[in-house]
């Protein structure tokens, strides 16, 4: 369950009904690094059973979603993400391709504080393509959809 390893599980979780998506339904379109802050953004092309009017764009429901890495200490990317047939970047409708996604906890703790009883691993995310791939491990995953994502990762849209 990828979703557990989220800062804010209910970001994907509640848009779905409790159930989050197939992480392999994730499909990039982009990427971008900011010193150890790495951001993934694309689709889900599985949808929630109902989903949500303000995620219909241009008579198509879309669920947008963008990955957010931070205090980022590996990256390694080779190759460029694949679009999909029905991508139109040029109208802003950027669609990748599915990717065989993963996300799981690492054995290393970066914190452990045990008067609180807190302890933190550090998560590992992979993403591979036919010609592309996307490795990481952080400390903080966190994930934004809809209308949200397109504003956290600056998308020049109308909202």
């Amino acid at each position: 369950m990828w979703q557990s390893l989220l800062t804010e599980p209910k970001a994907v979780i509640g848009p779905y009904c409790g159930k989050a998506p197939c992480l392999n339904s994730f499909a990039p379109h982009s990427w971008r690094v900011d010193f150890n802050h790495v951001s993934v953004a694309g689709q889900f092309l599985e949808l929630p059973l109902k989903p949500p009017d303000r995620w219909l764009y241009s008579g198509t429901y879309r669920a947008y979603a963008v990955f957010e890495f931070l205090d980022v200490r590996k990256l390694e990317v080779v190759g460029m993400p694949n679009r999909s047939e029905q991508d139109d970047s040029l109208h802003l409708e950027a669609v990748g391709v599915a990717s065989s996604c993963q996300l799981e906890e690492l054995s290393e703790i970066w914190l452990d504080n045990p008067e609180s009883g807190v302890k933190m691993a550090w998560r590992r995310f992979s993403l591979v393509q036919p010609g592309f791939s996307l490795e990481l491990e952080a400390q903080h995953v966190m994930i934004y959809l809809g209308r949200q994502a397109i504003r956290q990762y600056g998308w020049q849209r109308e909202v």
